[in-house]
């Protein structure tokens, strides 16, 4: 049971409000169940996070003994953090096609009880050459708007990792 630590909570607080954008905090400690948060159900874009969650899909369909070849790709997708192995890997899940895999890894999550994180399709890649100079600086006000593929919450990524901490295949 999740109970909340009231000198944590204050500390998350003062952090979160010190931030100049919409932000997200979700912390339990995973023995005693005590932890913090705030805003904690607003979503946000998830990018590769949700990767654990293609990781979760993958162990829950093969009842948690996923082939040589799967595992290596897992190991390139989660280590590596490889797109292009995550879109192979929901390819696999989907039969062959990436957008079926991602809804295969949605209903894992929804399994789960997630019902404010989804894979919309496979990630994006773009070529090399496009990711060259320096990085696009970005701020935000607020939280943004979800024309995004991959979307999440603090609360499901954390609930996410403590699934895979767990070993729960949902």
């Amino acid at each position: 049971t999740a109970v909340v630590d009231r000198r944590l909570q204050g500390d998350v607080d003062r952090l979160v409000a010190a931030m100049p954008a919409a932000s997200g905090v979700y912390v339990q400690h995973l023995l005693t169940g005590c932890g913090a948060s705030a805003n904690a159900g607003a979503q946000f874009p998830a990018a590769s996070t949700l990767k654990a969650a293609i990781l979760l899909d993958v162990q829950r369909r093969s009842g948690g003994r996923p082939s040589a070849a799967m595992n290596r790709l897992l190991d390139e997708m989660i280590i590596e953090s490889s797109d292009q192995a995550a879109n192979q890997v929901l390819a696999i899940q989907g039969d062959g096609s990436g957008d079926v895999g991602a809804r295969r890894a949605t209903d894992t999550m929804r399994a789960m009880g997630l019902r404010r994180s989804l894979i919309r399709r496979p990630y994006i890649i773009e070529p090399q050459e496009r990711r060259a100079g320096p990085p696009i600086p970005v701020g935000t006000r607020a939280q943004p708007a979800l024309f995004t593929n991959f979307i999440s919450t603090p609360y499901e990524l954390a609930r996410i990792m403590v699934a895979i901490q767990r070993g729960i295949r949902g």
